[in-house]
């Protein structure tokens, strides 16, 4: 089943168009994860690595969704909970049209790559923030006039009529699933949530003594 998403239709998103990402994924998520896992962090990488991993986050982008007009975007889904992958769903889903992205044109940072693989989490399913997915006639243009404005961006596939959700991996062609829990929220949860807080999870949990 498609599954319609409610959501406000501020602008215009149809077959033909381009799909963007402005900034970088997964940088919030990977750098409360990076805090988190400072111990197991500094026994693979170089402290350099550790502190670039830690302020990943300090590189996100700011601004309001509306103000990508200017550089020629239709409409824009801000990337969070879920990762790069809610949000093609949410926006996909919302004007019920399909899409097919290439998963290596997404934008994402070594370090984000290295942390995840450390927390085996998936990177495209991992809260963002700051950071955008665009549709534009001219996703080329669009991803030029970021860049010269010093906001990294990338064409990452396009808008299709039939429907279907399409990802392509190399030769790999799969489908776009539903979204899942956050994985910031699945380690979380795994490690049994003793932080209330987003913000307060880079704490260490102390081991208990018996």
């Amino acid at each position: 089943m498609y599954g319609r998403v409610e959501r406000d239709m501020r602008g215009r998103l149809a077959p033909g168009q381009d799909l963007v990402v402005a900034g970088t994924i997964g940088l919030r998520g990977a750098a409360l994860l990076a805090r988190t896992l400072d111990t197991r962090l500094r026994e693979r990488f170089s402290p350099e690595f550790v502190e670039r991993a830690q302020a990943l986050d300090q590189g996100m982008i700011s601004g309001a969704p509306d103000g990508f007009e200017k550089f020629g975007a239709t409409e824009c889904e801000e990337v969070s909970e879920g990762g790069v992958m809610a949000a093609l769903w949410n926006l996909t889903g919302a004007y019920r049209v399909g899409m097919e992205i290439e998963l290596k044109n997404i934008p994402i940072l070594q370090e984000t790559v290295e942390v995840c693989e450390l927390a085996d989490v998936n990177p495209y399913r991992l809260m963002s923030g700051g950071c955008y997915l665009l549709a534009a006639d001219s996703g080329w243009a669009l991803a030029r006039s970021l860049q010269a404005a010093g906001i990294p961006a990338a064409v990452i596939g396009r808008i299709t009529k039939d429907k279907k959700r399409l990802i392509c991996n190399g030769d790999v062609l799969t489908y776009l699933d539903r979204p899942q829990m956050d994985e910031f929220d699945r380690i979380k949860e795994q490690m049994g949530g003793n932080c209330d807080e987003r913000e307060n999870f880079g704490c260490h949990r102390e081991e208990q003594q018996d």
